[in-house]
């Protein structure tokens, strides 16, 4: 399995569909990835489910502040988790789409 840094990814193909990049490595388990996008409400939900599990997990806004308080928009995360870890949170994921 391939692993972009840039993007946190992992990947079957040789260049990241995100960035472009080509310079993939092999995943490890320490490496934080992809877990999913969510907006704000299911982000915490899912963070507080992460973390009551003891998954460690990182919630990364994806429009900024100013496109949510000027526009109205709500706030969308990228939640990220360890490789090692992975497997397990994308069960819990589904206990809660």
């Amino acid at each position: 399995m391939n692993y972009c840094e840039k993007c946190h990814m992992l990947l079957e193909e040789a260049t990241c569909p995100e960035c472009g990049g080509k310079r993939l490595r092999p995943v490890q388990e320490d490496d934080y990835c992809l877990l999913a996008e969510k907006e704000e409400l299911w982000a915490g939900m899912l963070e507080e489910l992460l973390t009551n599990e003891g998954i460690s997990c990182v919630r990364v806004g994806m429009r900024g502040a100013a496109l949510v308080v000027n526009c109205g928009a709500s706030e969308r995360y990228r939640m990220y988790v360890p490789y090692r870890e992975l497997e397990r949170a994308k069960d819990l994921l589904s206990l809660i789409r």
